[in-house]
């Protein structure tokens, strides 16, 4: 039926212009859609921008949305670190993160990566992934720069890539691997001094009150009736991880700091978004609840006077006070960034941080291409290419290439379809006008259907200006012609406003006149 369904949209597409129609609003039924544009067009997915090409996959859990680079393409849309940062620290980013490519690649897909049919994903739990279209904004040349001269590099151990882990902030100096992640001992992620971090958390301290903290370890299930004491076991480099200690009225829990962390963390998301990432010094919240797994919790008690002179218990609260931010293994950022201003080479400050590894070229540790999970599990993705997009319903091709924006909706194990409004249909410019604004003229116009729509302003003796629009959907548009009116405006000519739109299946095009002396 999913075949049938995605046939019929396919007909629908290919039919003469003068025979064409928009395909069903409802959609129709898949279990997978592939959009692969053409050259020059991106495609925008909330916030981002993607070069693509795109598959959305249906599974029970929800829609799976992966876009196909090259590891190369995938390392310039990483935003781990400020691109204003040294360049040397910049080039000791890149080789981490590509040796973090390519160990996670040579371990093979995780669950959900089987799932949904990536190898990576692009959120803080893998390496921050935006697309490589950011490149083009303040300071983008020194990453990209950072990329192509350390092309290929990653560290090698024993013949296999090394687990660059890597986080924000030491705190002065990193965690041994198997103080932080249980299991893990390799001799290159040892714990080093770190010092010169201008990192905001090095150091950090909030209080949550008794009764708070009472709440937000019951949610965690980490006590059994009520708190009468917390603390933090420490222990030297390598000889286990630090511990809190929770007595309760039924119960002592022992839990490595950073594994509390995560409890803390989902707990207090849960209960007390309004108060938790406390407050710093300086009026802004913190980005966590518990920032590493390097702190220690003291109780704090408040004591008054009662009416008859006695002392008593007017309030408690628990005190940390930690170091870092994020698990603190591996190379610290700010602390690669320190070493660099410090004249520390790219090759000295990784050597530094991973037990002497050296960059080395990948080999075939790298593939030509690499899928990222850009979502996963969601019940919704919108996909707006700014261009033309070859569109493929469970394998079969949607007539010509398109144009406008695609929505997709979670369906039981599959996806619903939700096609460009118009699609299919000859591009038609509607309602074009000009109105006055505080900050100078505005261009109105409508089209019927998506359409890669230019507007250009000329007069008489001189083409003023040329806006290329790209693809649009159908619908309402406006476009500020301030900057281009002005000078033929000032001339005291005739001015003229075309719109032209254009799509596969036709093209149409609006001129306006304006007429200066009676403006």
């Amino acid at each position: 039926m999913r075949r049938s369904w995605a046939a019929l949209l396919a007909a629908l597409l290919a039919w003469p212009p003068l025979l064409a129609q928009a395909p069903p609003a409802e959609g129709v039924l898949a279990s997978r859609v592939e959009l692969v544009p053409h050259p020059g067009t991106t495609i925008t997915h909330g916030d981002r921008v993607y070069l693509g090409p795109m598959s959305i996959v249906g599974r029970g859990a929800g829609i799976g949305l992966v876009e196909t680079v090259s590891p190369e393409s995938y390392l310039l849309g990483l935003r781990e670190v400020p691109f204003s940062w040294h360049a040397e620290a910049l080039k000791a980013q890149v080789v981490a993160a590509r040796t973090y490519l390519a160990f996670t690649l040579a371990q093979g897909r995780s669950s959900a990566g089987r799932q949904y049919g990536y190898d990576i994903c692009a959120t803080s739990a893998c390496q921050v992934y935006a697309g490589p279209l950011d490149i083009d904004g303040p300071y983008g040349d020194r990453w990209r720069t950072a990329v192509e001269e350390t092309a290929g590099e990653i560290l090698w151990y024993n013949g296999s890539p090394a687990q660059a882990l890597y986080s924000s902030t030491s705190g002065v100096r990193t965690r041994e691997s198997e103080d932080i992640f249980l299991g893990l001992d390799v001799p290159y992620l040892a714990a080093v001094e770190s010092p010169g971090e201008q990192s905001p958390f090095v150091t950090w301290a909030f209080a949550v009150s008794g009764a708070n903290m009472q709440a937000l370890l019951e949610h965690a299930g980490l006590v059994e009736g009520a708190i009468e004491e917390i603390g933090v076991e420490t222990t030297l480099d390598g000889a286990g991880p630090w511990m809190v200690v929770i007595e309760s009225e039924g119960a002592t829990e022992r839990i490595p700091t950073y594994q509390f962390r995560g409890f803390m963390n989902r707990a207090a998301a849960a209960l007390m978004p309004e108060t938790l990432p406390a407050a710093r010094g300086d009026g802004r919240r913190y980005p966590q609840t518990l920032m590493s797994g390097t702190y220690l919790i003291r109780r704090r008690v408040e004591m008054g006077t009662d009416s008859d002179g006695g002392r008593t218990l007017r309030g408690d609260s628990y005190v940390f006070s930690g170091w870092g931010w994020g698990h603190q293994v591996g190379m610290s950022q700010y602390g690669a960034q320190a070493m660099a201003e410090a004249g520390s080479s790219y090759d000295e400050i990784l050597g530094h941080y991973y037990g002497g590894l050296q960059p080395s070229p990948a080999g075939i540790a790298l593939p030509a291409n690499v899928a990222v999970g850009l979502a996963v599990g969601v019940e919704e993705v919108v996909l707006s290419p700014d261009g033309p997009v070859d569109v493929m319903i469970d394998g079969i091709p949607v007539g010509e290439p398109t144009l406008g924006s695609w929505r997709f909706l979670s369906e039981g194990s599959l996806i619903r379809v939700i096609p460009p409004v118009g699609l299919g249909l000859p591009a038609r410019v509607q309602q074009p006008r000009i109105r006055p604004s505080p900050t100078g003229d505005v261009l109105f116009f409508a089209v019927n259907s998506p359409a890669e729509v230019v507007v250009s302003v000329s007069s008489p003796d001189l083409e003023v200006g040329r806006l290329d629009l790209g693809g649009l959907d159908a619908g309402n548009h406006q476009v500020p012609l301030a900057d281009v009116l002005t000078e033929a405006v000032s001339r005291r000519q005739r001015v003229y406003v075309t719109v032209e739109a254009t799509n596969p299946e036709g093209s149409d095009r609006r001129t306006l006149v304006i007429v200066p002396e009676i403006r």
